[in-house]
């Protein structure tokens, strides 16, 4: 089961086609790739893919998608605090929560071709996706499906919704040179590298909703008290 961002990492790179049919796309890294692909035809025996191929031979071209842990990104942090949202008046309360933290994700894409024809038409359909090197990836975060086993991502997550989050890429590298798919066919890899930028929100909690204020006047010099006012705010 793919999480909330390998999810929409493979949704955003399922727009790319062969011959008008979609390409396999796996989340691994290069070392399981080769592996993860055989699985995936498995899994998707019925689905209609432009690739003919065997029992041992890989569906060319597809894509492994690797997503590293996500670390603090400190240009976007914003320490604030959002107050009184979903307030329960009769209740007495409302709630706040802190700005979700900013983090971002190193990311690797490999692609994975048996012909210079493949590549080309694949390499012509990514610089439309990132015509300035970076791109926007949908997630919903109030997806349901985000919080059912094996996923469970925190339930208060869902307070973000659906977002826009940012990809940016440093190009297309070629690492075909030393390539053997161990099944004596010619293979060509190409390696997208990047960052993720994404948000992980915070838990709201409650806090009492004011019902006055209390205001205390003290004499200059002596620091006596010489008035106390209450003013409702209802």
């Amino acid at each position: 089961m793919l999480n909330l961002y390998d999810d929409a990492l493979v949704r955003f790179f399922q727009q790319l086609r062969w011959q008008g049919s979609i390409i396999p796309i796996v989340v691994a890294g290069a070392d399981r790739a080769h592996a993860q692909v055989k699985e995936w035809l498995k899994e998707n025996k019925d689905l209609k893919i432009s690739q003919a191929c065997g029992e041992t031979a890989l569906p060319y071209p597809f894509i492994a998608v690797n997503l590293e842990p996500f670390i603090r990104d400190p240009e976007l942090t914003n320490p604030g605090l959002h107050r009184n949202f979903a307030m329960q008046t009769e209740a007495g309360y409302g709630f706040a929560v802190r700005n979700p933290r900013a983090v971002k994700a190193p990311m690797e894409i490999n692609f994975y071709f048996s012909s210079q024809e493949q590549s080309r038409h694949v390499e012509f359909q990514y610089y439309t996706l990132f015509p300035l090197d970076q791109a926007w990836v949908d997630v919903d975060y109030a997806d349901p499906k985000w919080y059912l086993p094996p996923n469970e991502v925190f339930e208060f997550a869902k307070i973000l919704g659906q977002r826009q989050l940012r990809l940016t890429v440093q190009g297309l590298v070629d690492n075909s040179s030393l390539e053997d798919s161990g099944l004596n066919q010619r293979e060509l890899r190409f390696t997208l590298s990047g960052e993720l930028y994404g948000w992980i929100p915070f838990q709201p909690y409650a806090v009492p909703i004011a019902q006055s204020l209390e205001y205390q006047l003290f004499e200059k010099d002596s620091e006596e008290e010489i008035v106390t006012v209450t003013i409702p705010l209802s």
